[in-house]
């Protein structure tokens, strides 16, 4: 599947870039299965910009790294700034707006193989997307106040 080979931003690019490229050169564009007709003047004016809107949010979430595997020893702490998961910010809260801060750090810390997090966490406000480590979803900047929060960074213990 396409999503499994392709992080969200890769393929909000490459959408952008096929609306851009279809805006310009006005449709009339075969590529093996992708077929895109003759586009009409204002249809082709639309297309640059979506597709430009599309490549400017790609951009502006690409994602971080992917944490590496590491192998942890006893007693060992570690500092990770702008923590991931996925491709994602790792998001403040565990699950929705509910045992943020030590709780979603701690548990961050034991997927990466640690015992858990220790304090200070400074939070990270406004983010943009962010991934809950309890339930997996994905924040988009949603309701009630309208933003996803990080960490700055996270040290984690042995």
């Amino acid at each position: 599947m396409l999503a499994d080979t392709f992080s969200p931003q890769i393929i909000g690019f490459l959408t952008g870039a096929i609306l851009v490229a279809s805006g310009v050169l006005g449709g009339g564009i075969e590529i093996r299965e992708l077929k895109i007709p003759q586009l009409p003047m204002a249809t082709r004016a639309l297309a640059i910009v979506v597709g430009i809107a599309f490549i400017a949010l790609s951009l502006r979430f690409a994602a971080a790294p992917p944490t590496q595997t590491r192998t942890v020893t006893e007693g060992s702490t570690q500092t990770f700034v702008s923590p991931t998961i996925d491709g994602y910010r790792l998001d403040w809260c565990y699950n929705w707006a509910t045992d943020c801060g030590a709780t979603a750090a701690s548990a961050w810390c034991r997927k990466q193989g640690f015992s858990k997090a220790v304090e200070p966490f400074e939070e990270d406000l406004r983010v943009g997307l962010t991934k809950l480590v309890g339930s997996g979803e994905i924040c988009r900047e949603h309701p009630p106040d309208g933003r996803c929060d990080s960490f700055k960074a996270i040290t984690c213990v042995k």
